[in-house]
């Protein structure tokens, strides 16, 4: 312990530590804190007193225990008395204690965690070679999102709101073997001419997926859809659709494959038996 000598100032002050093996602390009557440090291995903590300053620190922490600290000190000049002051400062120093302890329990806890080994995949040897890929994970459900989006526009016969939807140059394959090949432009005014032949139409939505192809990195979105439309005499038709729509990098529709399945129909009845 090292106490400045001088005639203006005098200290007193009682520390007890309980839990703490004190390595050294010093006192420097020009600052005006307390000061001591806390890691593994080392203890400080610093706390504005008057005019000094008190350094404690320790090389070895007991963990078994919280550390305790009392503090008590009078402040005099030689010449005058100017004041007279006395603190209890009374601390349970639980972050020494965390400080070691809880080093040694990460540290003791790592050691009992097994070590957890990467799955390897199983390597799976299919009958055929795609010409594509076979490779997918979940893509961006904002594709999605779009696409539904213009799904609701072609049901209210608003497709003017979905031109931002497409790239500059797009591709649609139809069902029905045609083909449109063009800029977006050209596309929305097809699809309103097809769109207002068809009455009103409701869309029934059975499922959607966004895709990512991993080998290509192209994103795709595949939906299946009822589709059910209504002319101006009444006559109903209903479609049952599964199309494949491919999105670039900026989320911009380019080029899309579409499925028709007709209606299931039962077959008719045996004839009866005569």
């Amino acid at each position: 312990m090292n106490i400045p000598d001088g005639d203006t100032d005098t200290l007193y002050y009682l520390l007890n530590a309980s839990g703490a093996d004190l390595a050294n602390y010093s006192i420097d009557n020009q600052h005006y804190r307390l000061h001591i440090s806390a890691n593994p291995n080392h203890f400080e903590l610093t706390l504005k007193l008057l005019n000094f300053q008190v350094v404690i620190t320790t090389s070895s922490l007991r963990t078994s225990s919280s550390t305790f600290l009392a503090l008590s000190y009078t402040f005099f000049t030689s010449k005058k008395i100017s004041f007279m002051r006395k603190m209890y400062l009374f601390a349970v120093i639980a972050l020494a204690t965390a400080c070691n302890t809880g080093t040694d329990k990460t540290k003791s806890e790592a050691e009992k965690e097994p070590v957890t080994e990467p799955v390897k995949k199983e390597v799976v040897n299919y009958p055929f070679t795609p010409d594509y890929s076979s490779d997918f994970e979940i893509g961006d459900p904002r594709n999605a999102m779009t696409l539904l989006n213009m799904y609701k526009n072609w049901d209210n016969n608003t497709m003017n709101n979905s031109k931002d939807y497409f790239a500059q140059t797009d591709t649609m394959i139809f069902s029905d073997g045609s083909m449109f090949t063009g800029n977006r432009d050209s596309l929305i005014l097809m699809a309103n001419n097809v769109r207002r032949q068809m009455g009103t139409v409701v869309d029934s939505v059975h499922a959607w997926v966004p895709l990512r192809s991993r080998d290509h990195n192209e994103e795709w979105v595949l939906i299946w859809t009822r589709e059910i439309s209504t002319d101006a005499k009444g006559r109903k038709s209903t479609k049952e659709l599964h199309e494949i729509w491919r999105f670039d990098k900026d989320g911009k529709i380019n080029l899309m494959y579409q499925y028709e399945q007709q209606p299931p129909k039962m077959p008719p009845p045996p004839p009866k038996k005569k």
